[in-house]
């Protein structure tokens, strides 16, 4: 059987990816997995991190989020998409790391046959500062992915017409 493993992250356009990915794989008479990555983040969540530079120990602006919390509402957020597709037989999987690392780590794992994800576009600042997840999936992956445009409209008006 085919697998499809849809990287679902926690904004809201996540439903468009997953119709375009439970698409691909019911086309294919394929299991859909869902994925949501957790990032590691130990430079926030460290004592030394200051949103103010030369602040050492100045932590109260951030809120201290324990990852079995993190880990709970990601569940949450992929069942309720997995209810949308009205599929019993998904896999949930939430895991922890670098997002792109992890999800062509855990598609070599599961012998998946294709990745599909979601594409927002970032310019300037945003870009280069936390780079481009999907574009480091491509560069790495010896899966075929599937990338979904997610920034319009237009990417629910295509997914109408596939359907």
């Amino acid at each position: 059987m085919k697998k499809i493993l849809i990287a679902i992250d926690d904004k809201s356009t996540a439903a468009i990816v997953a119709d375009a990915g439970h698409l691909v794989a019911k086309a294919i008479n394929g299991q859909t997995m869902l994925l949501h990555v957790i990032a590691d983040s130990p430079f926030y969540s460290s004592l030394d991190y200051s949103p103010v530079m030369g602040f050492q120990g100045f932590s109260t602006a951030i809120d201290r989020v324990e990852y079995q919390d993190l880990e709970r509402v990601a569940h949450i957020h992929l069942h309720k998409i997995k209810r949308r597709l009205k599929e019993e037989k998904i896999t949930t999987l939430v895991k922890q790391g670098n997002i792109a690392d992890t999800i062509v780590k855990t598609a070599v794992e599961l012998d998946a046959d294709m990745i599909v994800m979601g594409k927002n576009l970032k310019h300037g600042l945003q870009k280069w500062l936390n780079g481009s997840i999907s574009e480091k999936v491509m560069r790495e992956s010896r899966t075929p992915l599937l990338i979904v445009p997610t920034q319009s409209l237009n990417a629910e008006i295509g997914l109408r017409r596939l359907q």
